[in-house]
C-alpha cells in the first residue's frame, strides 16, 4: 500500500486514485529521484501534495484519465486546499503542482 504520514496522519492512496493512478505516481516519483535528482525531503513532500491531488481526481471528478482533466478543476481543487491550509502548504502544492504537470506534458 502507498502509505504516507502527515503529521500524526496517515495518507494512503485510496484505492481507487491507486488503480488509476497508482504507476503514473510511481513513475513521477522516479523522475524526480532519478531525471531531477531531488532531495529525498522534496520527494516527499511530493508525493504527499500529489497524493492527496490524485485521490481528490479520483474520488471528487470520477476520472480515469488526467488527460480528460480541464484547467478549471485544478484551480477549483486548490481554492479548496487553501481554504484550510497555511501559506507554506499552499506554496509547496503549487511547487508539485509545476513540476507533476511538467512531467505529464513531457510524458504525454
Amino acid at each position: 500500500k502507498e502509505v504516507l504520514m502527515r503529521g500524526k496522519r496517515i495518507i494512503r492512496l485510496r484505492q481507487k486514485a491507486k488503480t488509476y493512478y497508482g504507476q503514473l505516481l510511481n513513475d513521477y516519483i522516479a523522475w524526480l529521484r532519478d531525471y531531477r535528482n531531488s532531495s529525498e525531503n522534496t520527494v516527499i513532500k511530493h508525493r504527499r501534495n500529489i497524493t492527496i491531488f490524485l485521490n481528490w481526481v479520483s474520488y471528487s471528478l470520477h476520472l480515469k484519465k488526467l488527460s480528460l482533466l480541464p484547467h478549471d478543476e485544478v484551480e477549483r481543487f486548490f481554492l479548496k486546499y487553501s481554504d484550510t491550509h497555511e501559506f507554506a502548504s499552499r506554496e509547496q502544492m503549487q511547487s508539485a503542482f509545476r513540476v507533476f504537470f511538467q512531467f505529464c506534458f513531457k510524458l504525454f
